[in-house]
Protein backbone atom coordinates (compact mmCIF):
# COMPACT_ATOMS: atom_id res chain seq x y z
CA UNK A 1 0.00 0.00 0.00
CA UNK A 2 1.42 3.28 -1.13
CA UNK A 3 1.87 6.24 1.07
CA UNK A 4 -0.90 8.01 -0.56
CA UNK A 5 -3.44 4.99 1.67
CA UNK A 6 -1.32 5.07 4.52
CA UNK A 7 -1.90 8.90 4.96
CA UNK A 8 -5.55 8.75 4.45
CA UNK A 9 -5.61 6.19 7.13
CA UNK A 10 -3.98 8.46 9.78
CA UNK A 11 -6.85 10.64 8.81
CA UNK A 12 -9.60 8.35 9.23
CA UNK A 13 -7.91 7.81 12.56
CA UNK A 14 -8.07 11.58 13.39
CA UNK A 15 -11.51 11.51 11.88
CA UNK A 16 -13.15 8.81 14.06
CA UNK A 17 -11.48 10.76 17.00
CA UNK A 18 -14.83 13.69 16.57
CA UNK A 19 -17.16 12.10 14.29
CA UNK A 20 -19.47 9.71 16.48
CA UNK A 21 -18.33 6.57 18.16
CA UNK A 22 -16.42 5.03 15.74
CA UNK A 23 -15.07 1.19 16.05
CA UNK A 24 -12.03 -0.38 13.78
CA UNK A 25 -13.16 -3.12 11.68
CA UNK A 26 -10.40 -5.20 9.70
CA UNK A 27 -9.75 -2.28 6.68
CA UNK A 28 -13.34 -0.72 7.63
CA UNK A 29 -13.89 1.94 10.15
CA UNK A 30 -17.98 3.05 10.90
CA UNK A 31 -18.60 6.41 12.02
CA UNK A 32 -22.01 7.04 13.89
CA UNK A 33 -23.22 9.30 16.52
CA UNK A 34 -24.73 7.24 19.41
CA UNK A 35 -28.55 7.44 18.49
CA UNK A 36 -28.78 10.49 16.22
CA UNK A 37 -30.10 10.45 12.77
CA UNK A 38 -28.84 8.65 9.73
CA UNK A 39 -27.58 12.61 8.37
CA UNK A 40 -24.53 11.96 11.09
CA UNK A 41 -23.49 8.88 10.04
CA UNK A 42 -20.95 7.60 7.57
CA UNK A 43 -18.22 5.43 6.14
CA UNK A 44 -14.59 5.47 5.88
CA UNK A 45 -13.31 2.79 3.44
CA UNK A 46 -9.83 2.41 2.30
CA UNK A 47 -8.72 6.18 1.19
CA UNK A 48 -12.04 7.16 1.21
CA UNK A 49 -11.59 9.18 4.05
CA UNK A 50 -13.86 12.72 4.59
CA UNK A 51 -11.52 15.25 3.79
CA UNK A 52 -12.65 18.14 5.97
CA UNK A 53 -9.94 21.12 6.27
CA UNK A 54 -9.14 20.31 9.96
CA UNK A 55 -7.78 16.77 9.01
CA UNK A 56 -5.15 18.48 6.25
CA UNK A 57 -2.53 19.55 8.41
CA UNK A 58 -2.34 16.38 10.13
CA UNK A 59 -2.25 14.64 6.53
CA UNK A 60 0.55 16.99 5.74
CA UNK A 61 2.10 16.29 9.27
CA UNK A 62 2.11 12.89 8.32
CA UNK A 63 3.53 12.93 4.66
CA UNK A 64 6.80 14.87 6.18
CA UNK A 65 6.84 11.93 9.00
CA UNK A 66 6.82 13.26 12.15
CA UNK A 67 5.80 11.73 14.95
CA UNK A 68 1.89 11.19 16.14
CA UNK A 69 0.39 9.67 19.06
CA UNK A 70 -2.87 8.18 17.96
CA UNK A 71 -5.99 7.36 19.79
CA UNK A 72 -5.71 3.37 20.42
CA UNK A 73 -8.87 2.12 22.16
CA UNK A 74 -10.48 -0.08 20.61
CA UNK A 75 -13.72 -2.50 21.08
CA UNK A 76 -13.94 -6.44 20.98
CA UNK A 77 -11.21 -9.28 21.78
CA UNK A 78 -8.32 -7.72 19.78
CA UNK A 79 -7.38 -4.74 21.76
CA UNK A 80 -4.28 -4.05 19.34
CA UNK A 81 -6.36 -3.67 16.29
CA UNK A 82 -5.80 -0.67 15.11
CA UNK A 83 -2.13 -0.98 15.72
CA UNK A 84 -2.66 -3.72 13.52
CA UNK A 85 -4.10 -2.24 11.11
CA UNK A 86 -1.53 0.48 10.75
CA UNK A 87 1.18 -2.91 10.03
CA UNK A 88 -1.64 -4.11 7.98
CA UNK A 89 -1.85 -1.13 5.70
CA UNK A 90 1.93 -1.54 4.49
CA UNK A 91 3.24 0.51 7.40
CA UNK A 92 6.19 -1.75 8.71
CA UNK A 93 6.46 -2.94 12.24
CA UNK A 94 9.73 -0.75 12.65
CA UNK A 95 7.26 2.25 12.62
CA UNK A 96 5.35 1.28 14.99
CA UNK A 97 5.05 1.35 18.33
CA UNK A 98 1.76 0.46 20.82
CA UNK A 99 1.76 1.70 24.71
CA UNK A 100 -1.04 -0.47 25.74
CA UNK A 101 -3.05 0.53 28.85
CA UNK A 102 -5.49 -1.77 30.97
CA UNK A 103 -8.36 0.51 31.49
CA UNK A 104 -9.85 1.55 35.01
CA UNK A 105 -11.56 -1.21 36.66
CA UNK A 106 -11.16 -3.66 33.53
CA UNK A 107 -10.27 -7.20 34.96
CA UNK A 108 -6.70 -8.98 34.28
CA UNK A 109 -6.63 -12.05 31.99
CA UNK A 110 -8.40 -9.81 29.44
CA UNK A 111 -7.25 -8.27 26.25
CA UNK A 112 -6.18 -4.96 26.52
CA UNK A 113 -8.65 -2.05 25.74
CA UNK A 114 -6.94 0.89 25.43
CA UNK A 115 -3.83 2.88 24.95
CA UNK A 116 -2.17 4.98 22.49
CA UNK A 117 -0.71 3.72 19.24
CA UNK A 118 2.68 5.66 18.48
CA UNK A 119 3.33 5.90 14.58
CA UNK A 120 6.91 7.41 13.59
CA UNK A 121 9.42 6.71 11.29
CA UNK A 122 12.77 4.78 12.09
CA UNK A 123 16.15 6.53 11.90
CA UNK A 124 17.25 4.82 8.67
CA UNK A 125 14.37 4.07 6.66
CA UNK A 126 15.55 4.59 3.06
CA UNK A 127 13.20 7.46 2.72
CA UNK A 128 15.00 10.46 2.28
CA UNK A 129 11.97 13.00 2.07
CA UNK A 130 11.31 12.26 5.89
CA UNK A 131 12.32 14.33 8.18
CA UNK A 132 13.70 12.38 11.63
CA UNK A 133 11.92 12.44 14.54
CA UNK A 134 12.14 15.35 17.29
CA UNK A 135 14.29 14.81 19.68
CA UNK A 136 12.36 16.15 22.33
CA UNK A 137 9.27 13.11 21.89
CA UNK A 138 6.24 13.51 20.06
CA UNK A 139 5.44 16.85 17.96
CA UNK A 140 3.25 19.19 19.95
CA UNK A 141 0.64 19.53 17.25
CA UNK A 142 -0.55 15.76 18.02
CA UNK A 143 -0.18 16.32 21.84
CA UNK A 144 -2.40 19.64 21.45
CA UNK A 145 -4.73 17.48 19.46
CA UNK A 146 -5.10 14.63 22.34
CA UNK A 147 -6.15 17.47 24.87
CA UNK A 148 -8.44 19.03 22.52
CA UNK A 149 -10.23 15.46 22.07
CA UNK A 150 -10.38 14.86 25.33
CA UNK A 151 -11.70 18.16 26.24
CA UNK A 152 -14.40 18.00 23.48
CA UNK A 153 -15.25 14.78 24.40
CA UNK A 154 -15.92 15.10 27.93
CA UNK A 155 -18.33 18.34 27.04
CA UNK A 156 -19.83 15.62 24.62
CA UNK A 157 -20.29 13.33 27.61
CA UNK A 158 -21.71 15.71 29.79
CA UNK A 159 -24.49 16.64 27.26
CA UNK A 160 -24.84 12.43 27.08
CA UNK A 161 -25.13 11.79 30.33
CA UNK A 162 -28.86 13.51 30.73
CA UNK A 163 -29.29 12.52 26.61
CA UNK A 164 -32.90 10.63 25.85
CA UNK A 165 -31.03 9.01 23.21
CA UNK A 166 -27.69 7.56 25.09
CA UNK A 167 -27.62 4.15 26.25
CA UNK A 168 -24.52 2.27 28.91
CA UNK A 169 -22.76 1.08 25.45
CA UNK A 170 -23.05 4.39 23.80
CA UNK A 171 -21.61 6.67 27.23
CA UNK A 172 -19.09 4.22 27.83
CA UNK A 173 -17.50 3.98 24.08
CA UNK A 174 -17.31 8.08 24.80
CA UNK A 175 -15.52 7.49 28.15
CA UNK A 176 -12.93 5.12 26.26
CA UNK A 177 -12.31 7.39 23.64
CA UNK A 178 -12.10 10.21 26.19
CA UNK A 179 -9.54 7.68 28.23
CA UNK A 180 -7.07 6.99 25.38
CA UNK A 181 -6.73 11.17 24.83
CA UNK A 182 -6.02 10.61 28.40
CA UNK A 183 -3.46 8.52 28.03
CA UNK A 184 -1.75 10.26 25.05
CA UNK A 185 -0.87 12.91 27.37
CA UNK A 186 0.33 10.75 30.05
CA UNK A 187 3.01 9.30 27.59
CA UNK A 188 3.53 12.54 26.20
CA UNK A 189 5.81 14.11 28.95
CA UNK A 190 7.13 17.54 29.14
CA UNK A 191 5.11 17.88 25.92
CA UNK A 192 1.97 17.67 27.77
CA UNK A 193 2.84 19.77 30.41
CA UNK A 194 4.02 22.70 28.26
CA UNK A 195 0.62 22.12 25.78
CA UNK A 196 -1.55 22.10 29.55
CA UNK A 197 -0.03 25.35 31.28
CA UNK A 198 -0.60 26.98 28.13
CA UNK A 199 -4.35 26.19 27.88
CA UNK A 200 -5.36 27.43 31.25
CA UNK A 201 -5.38 30.80 30.31
CA UNK A 202 -8.35 29.97 27.74
CA UNK A 203 -9.73 27.03 29.10
CA UNK A 204 -13.76 26.27 29.41
CA UNK A 205 -15.06 23.57 30.99
CA UNK A 206 -13.78 20.59 29.09
CA UNK A 207 -10.27 22.36 29.07
CA UNK A 208 -10.35 22.76 32.96
CA UNK A 209 -11.60 18.68 33.15
CA UNK A 210 -8.90 17.57 30.59
CA UNK A 211 -6.09 20.15 33.03
CA UNK A 212 -6.96 18.87 36.16
CA UNK A 213 -7.48 15.00 35.38
CA UNK A 214 -3.84 15.37 33.87
CA UNK A 215 -2.76 17.17 36.99
CA UNK A 216 -3.98 14.88 39.57
CA UNK A 217 -2.91 11.62 37.31
CA UNK A 218 0.60 12.57 36.42
CA UNK A 219 1.86 15.85 37.68
CA UNK A 220 3.25 17.13 40.59
CA UNK A 221 0.89 18.41 43.29
CA UNK A 222 1.77 22.10 42.63
CA UNK A 223 0.30 21.82 38.90
CA UNK A 224 -3.09 21.39 40.47
CA UNK A 225 -3.38 24.60 41.93
CA UNK A 226 -3.16 26.54 38.94
CA UNK A 227 -6.27 24.15 37.76
CA UNK A 228 -8.43 24.98 41.23
CA UNK A 229 -8.25 28.21 41.04
CA UNK A 230 -9.20 28.72 37.53
CA UNK A 231 -12.38 26.40 38.45
CA UNK A 232 -13.70 27.83 41.60
CA UNK A 233 -14.11 31.59 39.50
CA UNK A 234 -17.43 30.31 38.41
CA UNK A 235 -19.80 27.26 39.18
CA UNK A 236 -18.84 25.55 35.86
CA UNK A 237 -15.59 25.84 36.25
CA UNK A 238 -16.19 23.58 40.17
CA UNK A 239 -18.51 21.39 37.84
CA UNK A 240 -15.64 20.22 35.74
CA UNK A 241 -12.79 19.82 38.26
CA UNK A 242 -15.54 17.77 40.02
CA UNK A 243 -15.87 15.59 37.16
CA UNK A 244 -11.89 15.40 37.31
CA UNK A 245 -12.18 13.89 40.69
CA UNK A 246 -14.67 11.88 40.22
CA UNK A 247 -13.16 10.81 37.06
CA UNK A 248 -10.49 8.57 38.44
CA UNK A 249 -10.18 5.90 41.12
CA UNK A 250 -10.47 6.44 44.42
CA UNK A 251 -7.82 5.82 45.73
CA UNK A 252 -5.86 8.71 43.66
CA UNK A 253 -8.59 11.71 44.93
CA UNK A 254 -8.94 10.62 48.41
CA UNK A 255 -6.13 13.07 50.01
CA UNK A 256 -7.23 15.99 47.72
CA UNK A 257 -10.85 15.48 48.40
CA UNK A 258 -9.63 14.95 52.23
CA UNK A 259 -7.98 18.51 51.97
CA UNK A 260 -10.51 20.31 50.24
CA UNK A 261 -13.13 19.08 53.12
CA UNK A 262 -10.60 20.96 55.70
CA UNK A 263 -10.84 24.63 53.58
CA UNK A 264 -12.60 27.54 54.57
CA UNK A 265 -13.88 28.08 51.09
CA UNK A 266 -17.57 26.49 51.40
CA UNK A 267 -17.47 26.39 47.95
CA UNK A 268 -14.45 24.09 47.88
CA UNK A 269 -16.12 22.07 50.94
CA UNK A 270 -19.12 21.87 48.62
CA UNK A 271 -17.37 19.93 46.00
CA UNK A 272 -15.66 17.91 48.07
CA UNK A 273 -18.67 16.62 49.36
CA UNK A 274 -20.12 16.24 45.88
CA UNK A 275 -16.82 14.11 45.29
CA UNK A 276 -17.01 12.02 48.01
CA UNK A 277 -20.71 11.14 47.18
CA UNK A 278 -19.58 10.65 43.25
CA UNK A 279 -17.38 7.89 44.65
CA UNK A 280 -20.01 6.93 46.98
CA UNK A 281 -17.79 7.37 49.95
CA UNK A 282 -18.70 8.43 53.31
CA UNK A 283 -17.52 12.03 54.90
CA UNK A 284 -18.03 11.15 58.21
CA UNK A 285 -18.27 13.90 60.65
CA UNK A 286 -17.59 16.82 58.05
CA UNK A 287 -21.20 15.54 56.56
CA UNK A 288 -22.66 15.59 59.91
CA UNK A 289 -20.87 19.34 60.19
CA UNK A 290 -21.62 20.62 56.86
CA UNK A 291 -25.44 20.01 57.52
CA UNK A 292 -25.89 23.05 60.06
CA UNK A 293 -23.43 25.39 58.15
CA UNK A 294 -24.60 28.82 57.64
CA UNK A 295 -23.92 28.91 53.86
CA UNK A 296 -26.98 27.81 52.34
CA UNK A 297 -25.51 26.11 49.06
CA UNK A 298 -23.21 24.23 51.40
CA UNK A 299 -25.86 23.10 53.19
CA UNK A 300 -28.22 22.25 50.10
CA UNK A 301 -25.18 20.14 49.09
CA UNK A 302 -25.00 18.19 52.21
CA UNK A 303 -28.58 17.42 52.10
CA UNK A 304 -28.28 16.07 48.79
CA UNK A 305 -25.35 13.49 49.77
CA UNK A 306 -27.54 12.12 52.92
CA UNK A 307 -30.13 9.96 50.12
CA UNK A 308 -27.14 9.75 47.55
CA UNK A 309 -24.55 7.24 50.11
CA UNK A 310 -27.63 6.14 52.11
CA UNK A 311 -26.92 7.80 55.29
CA UNK A 312 -30.43 6.87 57.50
CA UNK A 313 -28.92 8.05 61.06
CA UNK A 314 -28.97 11.62 59.36
CA UNK A 315 -32.42 11.07 58.17
CA UNK A 316 -33.91 13.11 61.33
CA UNK A 317 -31.69 16.22 59.78
CA UNK A 318 -33.29 15.86 56.22
CA UNK A 319 -36.58 15.74 57.82
CA UNK A 320 -35.75 19.12 59.99
CA UNK A 321 -34.91 20.35 57.13
CA UNK A 322 -38.39 20.49 55.14
CA UNK A 323 -39.32 23.33 56.13
CA UNK A 324 -35.94 25.45 55.29
CA UNK A 325 -36.63 28.79 54.20
CA UNK A 326 -33.62 28.33 50.83
CA UNK A 327 -35.96 26.36 48.48
CA UNK A 328 -32.40 24.39 47.45
CA UNK A 329 -31.79 22.88 50.63
CA UNK A 330 -35.83 22.29 50.87
CA UNK A 331 -35.53 20.08 47.45
CA UNK A 332 -32.31 18.50 48.81
CA UNK A 333 -33.67 17.40 52.36
CA UNK A 334 -37.14 16.35 50.29
CA UNK A 335 -35.34 14.02 47.41
CA UNK A 336 -33.20 12.66 50.19
CA UNK A 337 -36.20 11.83 52.57
CA UNK A 338 -37.82 10.14 49.33
CA UNK A 339 -35.24 7.96 48.81
CA UNK A 340 -34.38 6.88 52.26
CA UNK A 341 -37.87 5.66 52.06
CA UNK A 342 -39.41 8.16 54.08
CA UNK A 343 -43.55 9.52 53.03
CA UNK A 344 -42.92 13.33 54.62
CA UNK A 345 -41.95 14.73 51.76
CA UNK A 346 -44.48 14.25 49.34
CA UNK A 347 -46.39 17.29 50.31
CA UNK A 348 -42.83 19.62 50.04
CA UNK A 349 -42.62 17.80 46.43
CA UNK A 350 -45.84 18.57 45.79
CA UNK A 351 -45.98 22.16 46.41
CA UNK A 352 -42.28 22.84 44.76
CA UNK A 353 -43.65 20.76 41.54
CA UNK A 354 -46.71 23.32 41.49
CA UNK A 355 -45.04 26.11 42.01
CA UNK A 356 -43.23 25.30 38.69
CA UNK A 357 -39.50 26.44 39.66
CA UNK A 358 -36.69 24.84 39.28
CA UNK A 359 -36.99 21.72 40.94
CA UNK A 360 -40.42 21.76 39.53
CA UNK A 361 -39.89 18.48 37.06
CA UNK A 362 -37.60 16.52 39.38
CA UNK A 363 -40.20 17.10 42.43
CA UNK A 364 -42.78 15.96 40.37
CA UNK A 365 -40.99 12.52 39.40
CA UNK A 366 -40.04 11.86 42.67
CA UNK A 367 -43.70 12.64 44.61
CA UNK A 368 -45.27 10.21 42.35
CA UNK A 369 -43.11 7.73 43.57
CA UNK A 370 -44.04 8.04 46.88
CA UNK A 371 -47.81 8.62 46.90
CA UNK A 372 -50.37 6.11 46.48
CA UNK A 373 -51.72 4.86 43.12
CA UNK A 374 -54.51 6.92 43.61
CA UNK A 375 -53.54 9.81 45.18
CA UNK A 376 -50.90 10.43 42.65
CA UNK A 377 -53.53 9.33 39.28
CA UNK A 378 -55.88 12.03 40.81
CA UNK A 379 -53.20 14.65 40.97
CA UNK A 380 -51.69 13.95 37.56
CA UNK A 381 -54.98 14.50 36.04
CA UNK A 382 -55.23 17.78 37.42
CA UNK A 383 -52.23 18.44 35.38
CA UNK A 384 -53.62 16.53 32.65
CA UNK A 385 -56.47 19.15 32.71
CA UNK A 386 -53.86 22.52 32.19
CA UNK A 387 -51.85 23.41 29.04
CA UNK A 388 -49.28 24.99 31.79
CA UNK A 389 -48.73 22.27 33.43
CA UNK A 390 -48.98 19.60 30.36
CA UNK A 391 -45.19 18.86 30.77
CA UNK A 392 -45.15 17.82 33.90
CA UNK A 393 -48.04 15.68 33.73
CA UNK A 394 -46.10 13.67 30.88
CA UNK A 395 -43.21 13.34 33.18
CA UNK A 396 -44.86 12.53 36.14
CA UNK A 397 -47.33 9.62 34.13
CA UNK A 398 -44.05 8.15 33.10
CA UNK A 399 -42.42 8.06 36.49
CA UNK A 400 -45.20 6.58 37.95
CA UNK A 401 -45.69 3.85 34.96
CA UNK A 402 -49.41 3.42 35.18
CA UNK A 403 -51.27 2.52 31.90
CA UNK A 404 -54.05 4.59 33.50
CA UNK A 405 -52.58 7.58 31.32
CA UNK A 406 -52.13 5.91 27.78
CA UNK A 407 -55.04 7.08 26.64
CA UNK A 408 -54.11 10.23 27.49
CA UNK A 409 -50.89 9.98 26.01
CA UNK A 410 -52.25 8.57 22.71
CA UNK A 411 -54.11 12.07 22.67
CA UNK A 412 -51.14 14.27 23.39
CA UNK A 413 -48.87 12.63 20.65
CA UNK A 414 -51.51 14.64 18.21
CA UNK A 415 -50.15 17.82 19.56
CA UNK A 416 -47.45 18.45 17.46
CA UNK A 417 -45.62 20.56 20.60
CA UNK A 418 -45.94 17.75 23.02
CA UNK A 419 -46.11 14.94 20.80
CA UNK A 420 -42.27 13.78 21.23
CA UNK A 421 -42.36 13.93 25.03
CA UNK A 422 -45.39 12.12 25.46
CA UNK A 423 -43.89 9.52 22.51
CA UNK A 424 -41.33 9.26 25.33
CA UNK A 425 -43.26 8.74 28.42
CA UNK A 426 -45.31 6.26 25.93
CA UNK A 427 -42.37 3.97 26.15
CA UNK A 428 -41.01 4.70 29.63
CA UNK A 429 -44.72 2.72 30.22
CA UNK A 430 -44.71 -0.19 27.53
CA UNK A 431 -41.13 -0.19 26.32
CA UNK A 432 -42.44 0.65 22.72
CA UNK A 433 -39.26 1.40 20.37
CA UNK A 434 -40.95 4.50 18.25
CA UNK A 435 -37.46 4.46 15.92
CA UNK A 436 -39.00 1.59 14.42
CA UNK A 437 -41.17 1.69 11.51
CA UNK A 438 -44.70 1.78 11.91
CA UNK A 439 -44.11 3.92 14.69
CA UNK A 440 -41.62 6.55 13.91
CA UNK A 441 -43.30 9.10 12.02
CA UNK A 442 -42.66 12.34 10.38
CA UNK A 443 -41.88 16.22 11.97
CA UNK A 444 -45.27 17.90 10.85
CA UNK A 445 -44.38 20.16 7.96
CA UNK A 446 -43.41 23.54 9.06
CA UNK A 447 -43.42 22.69 12.28
CA UNK A 448 -40.33 24.61 14.13
CA UNK A 449 -39.29 25.48 18.00
CA UNK A 450 -36.43 27.43 18.83
CA UNK A 451 -34.54 26.07 21.70
CA UNK A 452 -36.35 22.58 20.97
CA UNK A 453 -36.54 20.86 24.19
CA UNK A 454 -37.33 17.42 22.41
CA UNK A 455 -34.89 17.31 19.28
CA UNK A 456 -33.44 14.45 20.13
CA UNK A 457 -36.56 12.39 20.76
CA UNK A 458 -37.85 10.48 17.41
CA UNK A 459 -41.55 11.90 16.09
CA UNK A 460 -44.18 9.22 16.88
CA UNK A 461 -47.15 8.01 14.49
CA UNK A 462 -50.35 8.10 16.42
CA UNK A 463 -52.13 5.60 14.29
CA UNK A 464 -49.47 3.00 14.56
CA UNK A 465 -48.78 3.70 18.20
CA UNK A 466 -52.39 3.42 18.74
CA UNK A 467 -52.98 0.16 16.49
CA UNK A 468 -49.54 -1.40 18.59
CA UNK A 469 -51.76 -0.38 21.90
CA UNK A 470 -54.58 -1.94 21.26
CA UNK A 471 -52.66 -4.95 20.08
CA UNK A 472 -51.40 -5.58 23.47
CA UNK A 473 -52.84 -3.72 26.15
CA UNK A 474 -54.15 -6.83 27.27
CA UNK A 475 -50.53 -7.77 28.22
CA UNK A 476 -50.59 -4.71 30.72
CA UNK A 477 -51.62 -5.57 34.07
CA UNK A 478 -53.79 -2.61 35.26
CA UNK A 479 -52.53 -2.40 38.69
CA UNK A 480 -49.13 -2.79 38.28
CA UNK A 481 -46.45 -0.14 37.79
CA UNK A 482 -44.19 -0.58 34.36
CA UNK A 483 -40.95 0.31 33.20
CA UNK A 484 -40.19 -0.27 29.61
CA UNK A 485 -43.07 -2.83 29.15
CA UNK A 486 -42.30 -4.94 32.24
CA UNK A 487 -43.59 -4.62 36.04
CA UNK A 488 -41.42 -2.99 38.23
CA UNK A 489 -39.30 -5.59 40.05
CA UNK A 490 -35.46 -5.02 41.37
CA UNK A 491 -34.62 -7.21 38.67
CA UNK A 492 -36.74 -5.55 35.81
CA UNK A 493 -34.92 -2.43 37.10
CA UNK A 494 -31.50 -3.95 37.25
CA UNK A 495 -31.95 -4.85 33.61
CA UNK A 496 -33.18 -1.54 32.79
CA UNK A 497 -30.07 0.00 34.24
CA UNK A 498 -27.92 -1.98 32.05
CA UNK A 499 -30.08 -1.71 28.86
CA UNK A 500 -31.77 1.22 29.20
CA UNK A 501 -31.27 5.04 27.56
CA UNK A 502 -30.00 6.78 30.09
CA UNK A 503 -32.87 8.80 31.64
CA UNK A 504 -34.77 4.99 32.00
CA UNK A 505 -31.22 4.33 33.76
CA UNK A 506 -32.03 7.21 35.86
CA UNK A 507 -35.72 6.20 36.65
CA UNK A 508 -34.46 2.57 37.34
CA UNK A 509 -31.70 4.03 40.16
CA UNK A 510 -34.15 6.10 42.18
CA UNK A 511 -36.86 3.34 42.02
CA UNK A 512 -34.01 0.83 42.92
CA UNK A 513 -32.71 3.54 45.62
CA UNK A 514 -36.53 3.83 47.46
CA UNK A 515 -37.00 0.00 46.86
CA UNK A 516 -34.11 -0.34 49.25
CA UNK A 517 -33.41 2.42 51.61
CA UNK A 518 -30.28 2.85 52.78
CA UNK A 519 -28.55 1.54 49.80
CA UNK A 520 -26.66 4.29 47.60
CA UNK A 521 -28.12 5.79 44.58
CA UNK A 522 -26.68 4.14 41.39
CA UNK A 523 -25.21 7.60 39.48
CA UNK A 524 -25.92 6.82 36.27
CA UNK A 525 -23.34 9.57 35.14
CA UNK A 526 -20.71 8.08 36.38
CA UNK A 527 -17.31 6.83 34.51
CA UNK A 528 -18.57 3.55 33.06
CA UNK A 529 -15.92 1.60 34.69
CA UNK A 530 -17.18 2.37 37.97
CA UNK A 531 -20.84 1.80 36.79
CA UNK A 532 -19.49 -1.81 35.58
CA UNK A 533 -18.32 -2.15 38.58
CA UNK A 534 -21.82 -1.55 40.60
CA UNK A 535 -23.64 -3.90 38.50
CA UNK A 536 -21.50 -6.51 38.96
CA UNK A 537 -21.55 -6.11 42.54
Amino acid sequence: MGPASRESILGGCQHISRSGDGEIRGSQAKVWGGRGPPASRGTLRGSSVGSSDAAEPRRQLFREGHATLLPAQVRGEHGHRLFGLLQGSGVPAAHCRLHPRRLPGEPTGHPVRGGCALFLRPPHSGMSHLMPLPSNGPLPEFVSLHFEEASFLWALRRRAVHASHYAFADLERIDERIEAHLDGLRISGEAARSIIDEALSVAGMGEIFTVAVSALDTAPAVRLLPALELARESEPGLEAFLAALSWLPWPRVAGVLSQLLGEEDPALRRMALAGYAAHRQDAGAALSRALSSTDAPLRARALQSVGEVGRRDLLSFARQALTSEDEACRFSAARSCALLGDKAPVPILRSLADQGGPHAAEACELAVRRMDRREAREWLMGFSERPDRFRLALLGSAALGDTFFVPWLLRMMRMPELARAAGESFRFITGADLLERPLEGEAPEGFEVEDDPDAELPWPAPDAVEAWWNERKGDFHPDARHLLGQPMTSESLRDALRLGLQRERKAAALELAMRHPGQPLFDVGAPCFRQRQWLAA
